[in-house]
């Protein structure tokens, strides 16, 4: 199955927020270019809420994804690539702490700062990473590329979404 570029983010929220709703969690997309946050989950009481950033991919590789951008957010990566239509895609769900420990476990030879080499990445307002050696116009290039197996630990742990209420 190939899903057009037009839709997969699309597929992919739509996917989030119905595993969100299977496990009794209140799920509302957002609408509109403009947004940093995909889906928005609140308790029962609808007292609490947690923001959550989704990104899909079909070709084995998440694209420059910019990670967890501030508090009270999960990242919530979908993974369609080698499923038919009828195949449930997977889900890989990360926290803050989880993003932190996963770039830099990724990139700890870049973002090191020794006597050899000057540090490529560090990790920036945000959570964001940020390559201080490559510009994109006046700012740093922003965002890492990760593979499914990079994030096993991080698959279908659910219980992540409910830890944060």
């Amino acid at each position: 199955m190939r899903i057009s570029k037009n839709t997969l983010s699309l597929a992919g929220e739509y996917a989030v927020a119905s595993e969100l709703c299977k496990r009794g969690l209140y799920a509302q997309l957002t609408i509109g270019n403009y947004k940093s946050t995909d889906i928005v989950i609140f308790d029962e009481n609808h007292e609490k809420y947690v923001r959550v950033e989704v990104k899909s991919q079909q070709s084995g590789t998440w694209g420059n994804v910019k990670g967890i951008k501030g508090n009270n957010i999960i990242l919530i990566c979908v993974d369609f690539s080698g499923k038919t239509e009828t195949e449930r895609p997977d889900f890989y769900i990360l926290t803050d702490n989880d993003w932190i420990e996963f770039v830099t476990s990724k990139y700890s030879k870049e973002l090191s700062l020794d006597d050899s080499e000057k540090r490529k990445l560090i990790i920036g307002d945000n959570n964001v990473p940020c390559w201080i050696n490559q510009k994109s116009g006046n700012s740093f290039f922003k965002g890492i590329d990760f593979r499914p197996n990079e994030i096993i630990q991080y698959k279908e742990a659910w219980e992540k979404v409910f830890a944060l209420f």
